[in-house]
């Protein structure tokens, strides 16, 4: 059995598509959601972001994680400059209600940790969490 080869330029063409969609992709932080008898913990890899780049937002169902990290707003600029880390937002659903208001976060060697306390009783709407 032979195998054929391409035509003239078509690995040319398929490397610089290739080339093009890797400049392209941004790739969202790591994250996991830990159950604890209590309380879930989110933990998220926030690498190169401060506490004033990121914003939390909690809801008894879901957690909303945003960044803009520094090294990005600089990046934007300074046309021409390429970006270590982009902003992202990401929402959460969670496994079971929590309580908003109870909501801690912190931030540790680039890892962003919520601590949710499940929910008891009562309570609704959305809480921000103020600035880590």
């Amino acid at each position: 059995m032979s195998v054929k080869s391409p035509p003239d330029g078509l690995d040319e063409v398929l490397d610089a598509v290739d080339s093009a969609t890797r400049e392209h992709v941004s790739r969202a932080p790591a994250m996991e959601i830990i159950e604890e008898p209590s309380s879930f913990v989110l933990a998220c890899e926030m690498p190169g972001a401060e506490r004033e780049d990121i914003r939390v937002d909690v809801s008894p169902h879901r957690v909303v994680v945003a960044a803009l990290p520094r090294a990005a707003r600089e990046a934007r600029s300074r046309p021409g400059s390429g970006a270590p880390y982009q902003d992202f937002e990401r929402a959460v659903p969670l496994p079971a209600e929590v309580d908003p208001e109870g909501a801690e976060a912190r931030l540790n060697n680039g890892v962003l940790e919520v601590i949710l306390p499940k929910k008891r009783m009562g309570g609704s709407g959305v809480y921000r969490l103020p600035a880590l």
